[in-house]
């Protein structure tokens, strides 16, 4: 994920680089302050349910798929 071995379709003549001392670009920052203050309070609902959730089921084993309905077949990528 951290490497710069990233090949981009895109700019496929661009070195890959990254910024010095891992700092974000100035341009960046609103855009990310804006998606966090958008979108964090629905991610900290999410994840306190799921913190509930698995309070409330504590002999579940690890791997266990998050279902409401367990006679309902569900695909679900979630796991406890």
């Amino acid at each position: 994920m951290n490497t710069a071995g990233i090949v981009d379709g895109e700019f496929p003549d661009m070195a890959p680089e990254y910024f010095p001392d891992d700092e974000l670009p100035s341009t960046l920052e609103p855009v990310l302050r804006y998606l966090f203050a958008d979108c964090a309070p629905e991610i900290l609902g999410m994840v306190d349910t799921f913190n509930q959730w698995c309070d409330a089921h504590p002999g579940l084993p690890a791997g266990t798929p998050i279902q409401s309905d367990p006679d309902v077949f569900a695909f679900v990528y979630a796991r406890v």
